[in-house]
């Protein structure tokens, strides 16, 4: 899913489904083999960390998660934009 700019008003506004997108650096936040991972468009990996993510930590550490997120710099948040993988369930043939 990817955002898009809003520049003119459609005739048929009243139609149109839409979500408030923030304006922050997008992210790949991968969970898999006891830490979580967060990448940049390019994959280059940013922050490397323990989550509560299935897979995110030595608890978990054998399954997959992967999510397609935005990083709030400010609050230091991700916000889900997507569900790629939880808990080695694809998501992406659904």
């Amino acid at each position: 899913m990817l955002s898009e700019w809003l520049i003119d008003i459609p005739e048929d506004f009243e139609k149109w489904i839409m979500i408030p997108c923030p304006q922050a650096p997008r992210n790949l936040v991968i969970a898999h083999k006891g830490v979580t991972q967060a990448l940049t468009k390019t994959g280059l990996v940013i922050d490397e960390f323990p989550s509560h993510l299935p897979g995110g930590s030595q608890k978990d550490s054998k399954t997959l998660t992967i999510l397609d997120c935005f990083f709030d710099p400010v609050k230091h948040v991700f916000y889900i934009l997507d569900m790629i993988c939880w808990a080695d369930n694809d998501y992406t043939t659904m």
